[in-house]
């Protein structure tokens, strides 16, 4: 039976799921905030393995009773937009027939975004107007839900609340709020929006888990209406590359993110396989290396709307480097003013990098968080996370989480996803060792990246 991955693939590569807040949003972006619902999938994730454990599959309900499993071709509706993913319309996306949508307050106007074939949208013109799309089948694959939306004659203070209606493994049917926008005047597409729960399609006999996605106007004025249209759903791939600040999609929080679902979902698979046998994953130089236990936690992102429980890693206060790895990289006195620690990491070079000590995860240990800043160059430069990890096989392996990016003051990163600390369900010890690699990349003359209070979210303490 397929194991259910705990990773929201992000948005340019995502997740989900995550981020640099705002005040009150745990993922904010230039248009809307982005939930944060690690924790969600994470708890999914250890259901699965219950299930899993006791060889059972994913109970159908009602949803799936009722799921479309039809959609249109494929096409790359975003390519202008710098998301060359590829997506497919929703059943009845293209609102030509609404008669399986749920429609309350919301009318089909003749108005259509100037990007993608077709004559019709949807609109929201009250403060209790709601649309829940037809309930479809999602695979593993189906990562990212991305629309076409504006609002006209407002104010800019009216939102556009997206959720997904799933069906969790025991075929009870639950709703996850996804993304809170605030669109402009303008046609323009959403973020790129984690789905999330797609990985209970691993639950699954069929390989495909139902869904639908609500969407519900707030906070709309006397003339104010929101439009929306062209739902797709897909996979994001943005760039990891920069260019312009201005103008450049990577500066939006929401696609610093790599999705690496597919790389998760190969691991599941193997996973899988092992579990079948009846056997453990090997064990080999990494985990002769970790070291276990993390320290006290606290809400040391609270400020920026993240109120979970985060613990330093090994050595993440930079007290001591003595297990670190550093190439071209300068322990600095400076020190961010949110955390407790008096130093940090200074990157001045183009291959300056920095590796962790290895540390030991489980299931309970989805994601990392740091304190960075950017400080004398023209904001093209970045720093790029790797998760190493220790596969089935018993070698080291590493996968690309992220791409940083941060102003030239101290601030939070955005929410990292691991996704590898599910390789923990193969250890007969219950963890499974990591380490953390920061490589910075275009650098400029005299630019320097900072980097310091390396946090890990242990989930156990919910």
């Amino acid at each position: 039976m397929r194991r259910l991955v705990g990773q929201v693939a992000l948005v340019g590569a995502l997740l989900s799921v995550v981020a640099l807040g705002g005040a009150g949003i745990a993922f904010a972006d230039t248009g809307g905030g982005l939930a944060n619902i690690s924790h969600q999938v994470s708890d999914l994730q250890k259901q699965l393995a219950d299930l899993q454990a006791k060889g059972q599959s994913a109970k159908p309900g009602e949803l799936s009773a009722s799921a479309d499993c039809s959609r249109g071709e494929a096409s790359q509706p975003f390519a202008a937009f710098g998301d060359s993913g590829s997506y497919s319309l929703v059943p009845q996306g293209d609102l030509a027939n609404t008669s399986e949508w749920s429609l309350k307050n919301v009318a089909v106007a003749g108005d259509h975004d100037p990007f993608t074939p077709g004559s019709s949208s949807l609109l929201f013109s009250k403060g209790d107007s709601e649309a829940v799309t037809p309930v479809m089948c999602a695979g593993p694959g189906d990562s990212t839900l991305r629309f076409f939306v504006t609002d006209r004659g407002g104010a800019g203070d009216a939102s556009l609340e997206v959720k997904v209606l799933y069906e969790d493994v025991k075929g009870g049917q639950h709703d996850l709020t996804l993304a809170t926008l605030s669109p402009g005047e303008q046609w323009e597409p959403s973020p790129a929006i984690p789905v999330g729960v797609n990985v209970l399609a691993s639950a699954s006999e069929s390989g495909w888990t139902p869904v639908a996605f609500s969407f519900k106007a707030h906070g709309l004025h006397q003339g104010e209406t929101l439009s929306l249209d062209g739902p797709y759903l897909g996979a994001a791939e943005l760039p990891t590359e920069s260019s312009d600040p201005a103008t450049d999609p990577i500066f939006d929080p929401s696609v610093q993110l790599v999705d690496i679902s597919r790389q998760i979902a190969d691991m599941q698979k193997k996973l899988g396989e092992l579990q079948a046998k009846g056997q453990t994953a090997r064990t080999g130089e990494l985990t002769k290396a970790a070291t276990c236990g993390f320290g006290n936690t606290s809400q040391v992102f609270l400020p920026w709307g993240d109120p979970a429980q985060y613990s330093l890693a090994p050595q993440g206060d930079l007290s001591s480097t003595s297990d670190w790895s550093l190439k071209n990289v300068d322990l600095s006195s400076d020190h961010d003013p949110f955390s407790p620690g008096s130093n940090s990491l200074l990157f001045a070079r183009g291959d300056s990098e920095a590796v962790t000590p290895v540390m030991c995860v489980n299931l309970d240990d989805p994601t990392l968080r740091v304190f960075a800043a950017d400080r004398g160059g023209n904001g093209k430069a970045l720093l790029q996370v790797k998760v190493i990890y220790e596969g089935l096989d018993g070698h080291p392996h590493n996968l690309t989480i992220a791409n940083l990016k941060v102003g030239d003051g101290w601030q939070p990163s955005i929410v990292m996803p691991m996704g590898v600390n599910l390789l923990a369900a193969a250890s007969g010890s219950g963890w499974t060792p990591v380490a953390f690699d920061f490589e910075v990349h275009g650098l400029q003359k005299g630019e320097t990246f900072s980097l310091d209070g390396i946090y890990v979210d242990p989930w156990r303490w919910r």
